[in-house]
C-alpha cells in the first residue's frame, strides 16, 4: 500500500510544473537564439517579480489587518494593566503605521498586478504565435508585439516612479515652508 502511495506522490510531483516551466513551453521552439533568450529572461523576470510583490502585498495587508485587531483585544481584555496596555498599543500602532506606509510607498499591489498582466499578455502573444506558421515574418511580428507590451509596462512603471518623485518633492516643499514659517 505504501508503494502505491509513493508512486502516486511521484506522479503528482512530475505532473506539477512551475509557471516558469509552463512559460518555457511557449518559447522553447523559437529558433532564433537571441529572441528566445530575450523572451526567456524577461518572462522569468516578470514571473519572479509578480510573485515577490504578491507575497509582499499579502504579508503587509494581513499584518495591517491583524495588528489593529490585537490592539482592540488588548484594550478590552487588559483591564488593570494600563501601563502595559499603553506600551503594547503604542508599539503595535507604530508597526501598523509603518506597514501602511510601506504598502503605499512600495506600491506592491500595483506592481504585482502590473507585472502579472504583462506576463499574461506575453503568454497570450506566444500562444498565438505557436498557432501560426513559424516564418521569419511571424517571428518579427511576435518580437514587435512583445517589445510593445514590455514598453507599455515600463511606461506605467516609470509613471509610478514619477508620481513618487512628485510626492517626495511636495513633502519636501511643505516641510521647508513649515520650517520657514516656524
Amino acid at each position: 500500500m505504501s508503494e502505491t502511495t509513493n508512486d502516486n506522490q511521484e506522479k503528482s510531483k512530475r505532473s506539477k510544473t512551475t509557471e516558469i516551466e509552463d512559460f518555457e513551453s511557449l518559447y522553447r521552439n523559437i529558433q532564433n537564439d537571441v529572441v528566445r533568450e530575450r523572451i526567456k529572461s524577461t518572462g522569468e523576470w516578470y514571473i519572479r517579480h509578480a510573485k515577490f510583490y504578491k507575497i509582499l502585498f499579502y504579508v503587509f495587508s494581513i499584518i495591517s489587518i491583524v495588528l489593529p485587531l490585537i490592539i482592540s483585544s488588548v484594550n478590552v481584555l487588559g483591564a488593570g494593566h494600563e501601563n502595559e496596555i499603553r506600551v503594547v498599543t503604542t508599539i503595535t500602532s507604530a508597526i501598523v503605521s509603518l506597514i501602511t506606509a510601506l504598502l503605499t510607498f512600495t506600491k506592491c499591489g500595483e506592481k504585482w498586478t502590473l507585472y502579472r498582466s504583462t506576463i499574461e499578455m506575453m503568454k497570450s502573444e506566444l500562444a498565438l504565435y505557436n498557432c501560426k506558421n513559424r516564418t521569419d515574418e511571424e517571428l518579427e511580428k511576435l518580437v514587435f508585439k512583445l517589445e510593445k507590451i514590455m514598453n507599455q509596462e515600463h511606461n506605467k512603471w516609470r509613471k509610478m516612479q514619477q508620481e513618487d518623485e512628485s510626492l517626495d518633492e511636495s513633502i519636501e516643499d511643505c516641510t521647508k515652508q513649515k520650517i520657514r514659517n516656524g
